[in-house]
Parts: structure tokens; sequence; C-alpha cells
């Protein structure tokens, strides 16, 4: 019996690891006010596909990064009494990840940080976060999955 508690408590242990990336700012979700979306890996895999029917390079190079991730989350409050609690919350979720500033933009009353956290060989980013702040507004934006820096770049910059 204590070998069967032992065998079913590593089964929990290891699909709790393996849903743990694909709902990080599920808690901050729930909180009162705030509004959420998530995209999981098999509705982005088919925006990939409709996105490389363009044609276009930089078509192309989108669903390439598309293919990549495996979820995207997006946490928004405009309720000026749950932003600080919304913001709090997402930065404790987040802190035990290595985020590294990419760029930060402020003006007009906002602020437009983005962040990520790179593999080992420093050649992709495994999380990508997006977090606009100010104006009684919060957003957080995150990505998690592979994404090549290359090829966000020929993405972004393609002609």
């Amino acid at each position: 019996m204590r070998m069967i508690k032992y065998i079913i408590c590593i089964l929990i242990s290891i699909v709790s690891i393996d849903c743990f990336p694909q709902r990080m700012l599920a808690e901050a979700a729930s909180m009162k006010g705030v509004n959420s979306i998530f995209i999981g890996k098999s509705m982005l895999k088919v925006a990939g596909a409709s996105i490389s029917i363009g044609g276009d390079q930089s078509a192309i190079n989108m669903s390439k990064i598309f293919n990549d991730i495996t979820s995207i989350e997006i946490i928004s409050c405009d309720d000026e009494s749950n932003l600080e609690k919304l913001e709090k919350k997402c930065r404790s979720i987040l802190s035990v990840h290595p985020f590294e500033v990419l760029t930060e933009t402020s003006g007009d009353g906002k602020n437009i940080q983005i962040s990520g956290v790179f593999d080992k060989t420093g050649q992709n980013l495994v999380i990508l976060l997006i977090a606009i702040t100010g104006n009684n507004e919060a957003s957080f934006i995150l990505l998690n999955g592979k994404i090549d820096i290359v090829t966000l770049n020929n993405a972004l910059y393609a002609n």
C-alpha cells in the first residue's frame, strides 16, 4: 500500500510539473477585476499555419515563432482598487525566474517593459514578458516556449 502511495505522488508531481508552464499567472487571473486570456499550444499551431499562408517572408518567420510557443497568457486590469495587488501578485509569481530586461520605455504616464528568460545557450528565449503599467491600468503578456532570437529579428525586420 505504501508503494502505491509513492507511485501516485510521483505521478501527480510529474503531471504538475508538465502543467506548470502552461498557466503561470492563473492565480493572478482569478483576482477580482482582472481579465485574462489563455491561448494554448494547439490554438497557436492553428495561428501559425494560417499566418504562413500569407506567403511573404515575415509571415513565414512569424509562423515559425508561433509553432515553438507553448502558450500565451494575457492578464489585464483597469480596476484602480486592484491594480497594485495585481502588479504585486504577477511580480511575485514571476520573481522565481531570472528575467533580463530587454527594453523599457515610458511616456504619457505609461511604462512598457519587455523582459525575457533565456535558455542555457543564450540563443533562445523560453519566457517573454511584456508588462504595460500606468494610467490606472496594467497588462501582462506572457509567452512561454522557445523563441529563437534570430528568427524573431528576421520576422520583425523582414522587407
